[in-house]
């Protein structure tokens, strides 16, 4: 599991089964504005649920037989048959109810169970590698639209088995086409046989019995290792023989693995008879160790269920967020996942509760495949169009005047290609950004589009979706503020100068706005999370947000004149533009671009960026790429915030940017090439950058002096300038150290002055600029030397060389 999804999963958000089937109830019956809770509603409608499963013997026959016809050691594929079975026949009987407020029954979004084939029915069972054990990229069991599920339903194999037989599938399954994972495990020895439910069951909704599921907790356990699963979460195998189809989405299956560990067993109790029989003393601690294993056991389905929710969230740039359930035995437990975490409900048995189940399958029956989490369908500005196994999308940005792209939002669409030109691989992830670059171009409305060997050559623009910060300054009115300072409008000292050209391009832009485009709708509905703003926007809740920019190119892999010029100009940009006000706070080596038509150097990506006097992010207000951040926003203090962010921070992380390209980078014959094991590799960790940044001096020597570095008369100036800032942090810390031990000698606790955050920096944002700018200027590269001349003879430089 990666880091993104540890987090959302350790931080899950508990509630009421109830309170989650009374959301997806309002939710499903909205199609726009607010969800509302509708309790008169839902209770008719579960009334009428009641009603059919008391007159139903083969539902409640065939639910009984799918949890009591098993063991904890039985066979798996029965098991899942039975569920299957069950769950198919509930989706075609719920067909002829008409229960509204919720929507009609539409035939096109009937609902099907269907079982995935897997290399072994038992793959995830004793893997152990030392500690840790596998997670399966893919569920065992998910649920389909009916319709997706007969279009590619074998036509030799029979049409009224729900269960299909694994051979029969050919084609792969996309990520896309899950709609809601289902982890099914047996239960215990002990609940592996309820009793059938009672006739009628109970008629008021919310007397549900909730057993609230307590899970180990982080102080007592220690927390798995997690290793990132597929980059390409696309796509997973349906059969073994798996046919590939036209499409360039090609398929990804790939194991999962993660640390498993137990739930500490609970402390022994001193006996009270010494007389105790050996067999008495056995079967307790029988039943201890099978407590133990069951928590444990939970703990890794709740894993594997993120897992599934993660691949499913990062698998298309428009899906909004996933729903899907954990049964294990007859227990179920509901799990929503979206951009800001894991909604998790409290387990209860659905077959002694089976009309509350049976219900929550009414609903998802009636699920829009907007509810389902896809973006495009709810989006009318949004047409998703399937072409020969190509996703071609086309937008219709807002119509903005204060953004004069190179597109008429009147006339023109910007058609996109969001899995045959994806600039960026990021790979499977729960809780954050989630940002994805698709390349696209701005063709007339209406036009239509025919399959092209070279869509990534034609692409002259780029897509970008992520979830910001609702309460964070949106991207869109930084980018406006950094367009007015290119512009140079109220600019008497001349920066547009160094801004103009060097900022990327907004050519349009698109919020989507329903239901599932804002992580706070569920959030307000059930009220899990405290604090809101003045717009009742709550705390940490992200938005869906598309922005057009024209495509840019990264500057690894060019020459070094090339190189050094583009970095050179994105640096004057940087300070220009914080002079003016725009604080970038995310200096990274994928965020200084160049264009390919101007041929000049971009400073790129501002969804990190604040406005002078505007609101940080609401987690960690020193947020950023964490090769390239500085050595203090990495230390204890930083991480937990405490540190401003200022101008030397970024001023550092350029610094690091040139480190990284010559020592990350080789020269192989006439190119600049990424090295096959990258050096730097630590640096991506938080926990060991601090330590190996420190230690960077003894990497670039052995790199540099063994093989011929890529840019040879850049990398002493970067070996100068990293040597300079690793100098002040010694000084710093010198200072600091010299504050304690004066404390000390009179007496007093060292505790307010030790730690270097409590010390004054003596270097103002001017001396750091002015002594970066002296060291670049003993560049042997003639090429960047007479560039910093060039800019040093502008009107606005004295200016920059001021606070």
């Amino acid at each position: 599991m990666t880091q993104a999804t540890q987090i959302g999963f350790e931080e899950a958000i508990s509630c009421k089964a109830t309170d989650m089937m009374n959301y997806l109830f309002s939710f499903c019956c909205t199609t726009e504005g607010e969800v509302l809770p509708l309790k008169t509603e839902l209770q008719d409608v579960f009334s009428e649920v009641g009603t059919l499963v008391g007159n139903d013997a083969k539902l409640k026959e065939l639910f009984c037989d799918a949890v009591l016809n098993h063991k904890t050691d039985s066979d798996k594929s029965e098991m899942y048959n039975r569920l299957i079975k069950a769950c198919n026949y509930a989706f075609d009987v719920l067909s002829k109810l008409k229960v509204p407020p919720l929507p009609d029954y539409d035939e096109k979004t009937q609902l099907h169970m269907i079982r995935m084939n897997r290399e072994s029915e038992h793959e995830d069972e004793d893997e152990d590698e030392g500690d840790c054990k596998y997670y399966n990229a893919e569920p065992y069991i998910c649920i389909v639209f009916r319709e997706w599920f007969n279009a590619r339903k074998n036509s030799t194999a029979p049409q009224d088995e729900p269960e299909l037989e694994q051979a029969d599938w050919v084609t792969p399954l996309l990520w896309r086409n899950i709609l809601c994972p289902v982890q099914v495990k047996p239960g215990s020895s002990t609940s592996s046989r309820p009793p059938p439910p009672a006739a009628s069951g109970t008629t008021d909704f919310w007397s549900l019995n909730e057993r609230r599921v307590v899970w180990p907790s982080s102080e007592t356990q220690k927390k798995p290792a997690y290793i990132p699963v597929s980059d390409n979460p696309v796509s997973i195998r349906i059969n073994r023989d798996n046919v590939l189809t036209r499409g360039r989405a090609k398929s990804v299956v790939t194991s999962l693995h993660a640390c498993s560990y137990v739930a500490p067993a609970t402390k022994k109790r001193k006996r009270e008879d010494a007389s105790d029989t050996e067999s008495s003393s056995s079967c307790k601690r029988a039943k201890t160790s099978e407590q133990r294993d069951t928590v444990a056991s939970n703990e890794k389905d709740r894993i594997q269920l993120a897992i599934y929710s993660a691949q499913r969230l990062s698998s298309f740039f428009d899906i909004t967020h996933t729903f899907s359930m954990l049964l294990r035995g007859s227990s179920v437990l509901l799990q929503w996942s979206d951009r800001q975490g894991v909604i998790e409900s409290y387990e209860f048995d659905y077959i002694h509760q089976l009309p509350h189940f049976i219900f929550l399958l009414l609903i998802l029956q009636r699920f829009s495949p907007a509810r389902w989490g896809y973006g495009t369908e709810a989006t009318p500005a949004l047409k998703n169009t399937n072409v020969d196994h190509h996703f071609v999308v086309d937008m219709t940005p807002t119509v903005d005047p204060e953004v004069t792209g190179a597109m008429n939002p009147d006339t023109s669409v910007v058609r996109f290609f969001p899995l045959d030109d994806r600039l960026n691989r990021a790979g499977a992830k729960l809780v954050g950004r989630a940002t994805r670059a698709m390349g696209g171009r701005i063709v007339p409305k209406d036009s239509t589009w025919v399959d092209e060997s070279n869509i990534q050559e034609n692409n002259d623009s780029m897509v970008k979706s992520y979830w910001p910060e609702s309460q964070r300054e949106s991207e869109v009115d930084i980018l406006k503020k950094v367009q007015a300072a290119a512009e140079g409008k109220n600019d008497n000292d001349k920066l547009y100068e160094f801004i103009r050209h060097h900022v990327p391009e907004m050519r349009g832009y698109l919020k989507p706005n329903f239901p599932g485009s804002s992580t706070g709708t569920i959030r307000r509905f059930l009220k899990v999370v405290s604090g809101q703003d003045d717009s009742g926007e709550v705390h940490g809740a992200r938005h869906l947000l598309l922005i057009v920019f024209k495509k840019l190119y990264a500057i690894q892999g060019l020459f070094e004149d090339d190189m050094i010029k583009y970095y050179i100009q994105a640096f004057f940009c940087h300070r220009a533009l914080w002079l003016s006000g725009i604080y970038h706070s995310d200096i990274s080596l994928g965020n200084i671009m160049w264009d390919k038509d101007r041929r000049v150097g971009v400073l790129n990506d501002f969804d990190l960026a604040r406005l002078s006097g505007s609101n940080a992010a609401t987690g960690l207000a020193n947020a950023g790429t964490i090769p390239f951040m500085a050595l203090e926003l990495l230390s204890p203090a930083g991480r937990a915030g405490r540190i401003p962010h200022q101008y030397r921070h970024d001023a550092e992380a350029f610094v690091w940017v040139l480190v990284y390209l010559c020592i990350s980078f080789k020269k192989q014959g006439d190119k600049v090439v990424f090295r096959e094991n990258n050096p730097l590799r630590l640096w991506s960790m938080g926990e060991t950058a601090v330590a190996t940044k420190g230690n960077w001096m003894q990497i670039h020597n052995d790199i540099i002096f063994q093989s011929c570095p890529p840019y040879p008369k850049v990398s002493v100036i970067a070996l100068d300038l990293a040597s300079h800032l690793i100098g002040q942090y010694h000084a710093q810390y010198e200072k600091s150290w010299a504050a304690a031990r004066k404390a000390m000698d009179m007496g007093d606790s060292p505790s307010s002055v030790y730690h270097p955050e409590d010390v004054p920096w003596e270097w103002d944002n001017a001396d750091v600029w002015k002594s970066m700018v002296n060291i670049l200027a003993g560049l042997r590269n003639e090429c960047g030397r007479t560039l910093l001349e060039n800019l040093k003879e502008r009107a606005g430089y004295g200016r920059l060389c001021r606070d």
